[in-house]
């Protein structure tokens, strides 16, 4: 039901974003919010692992190709913004190996959200699924269901789309320097 662009589904992982780490944290900070927990506490802004990574992401762009906005848009759908069981017991910031048959035990621990975030733009991104010699490769883009990562990474036919519409909500609040860029 959220808007999104096409354009955003089909930019390749390997781009990069215009924006900063700066940016990224403060997009962060001001708009995943508090929440409150299942006992109805306040929780706040500290409970998501993403608050803080703006810099990991930057650098995972910057080491890796992987465009810190398309990886910042998956990691807040996988992790329900962060503050996932996976997440939070594992540092999985992206649902690696959470496969529908065994998603709790199944899924990748990591020492680190930060590792985390540096395993999957390399791994699974850039020597992975956006990599033409790799089985899983349909494209360096989160596509859809017949092209792009989307084809083997999420059963989810919709996966991408909530990808598009996390990035063209920071894109879009930030002046969208992103978009068409």
């Amino acid at each position: 039901d959220n808007v999104y662009y096409n354009y955003y589904m089909y930019l390749s992982n390997h781009t990069r974003t215009s924006y900063s780490s700066i940016n990224i944290d403060e997009y962060i900070r001001n708009n995943l919010g508090y929440y409150r927990d299942a006992f109805g506490t306040s929780a706040g802004s500290g409970a998501s692992r993403l608050y803080g990574k703006g810099t990991f992401f930057y650098y995972a762009q910057e080491k890796y190709g992987v465009n810190a906005i398309l990886s910042l848009s998956l990691s807040r759908n996988e992790t329900a913004n962060g503050r996932s069981y996976l997440a939070i017991n594992k540092n999985n910031g992206f649902g690696l190996n959470a496969v529908d048959s065994n998603p709790i035990n199944g899924a990748n621990w990591y020492a680190s959200f930060a590792s985390s975030i540096l395993g999957y733009a390399s791994k699974w991104v850039t020597y992975g699924y956006a990599h033409p010699a790799d089985w899983r490769y349909y494209g360096p883009q989160f596509g859809d269901k017949l092209s792009g990562m989307n084809v083997k990474y999420a059963s989810d036919t919709f996966w991408s789309e909530k990808m598009a519409s996390n990035y063209y909500y920071l894109d879009k609040s930030l002046g969208l320097q992103d978009y068409n860029y």
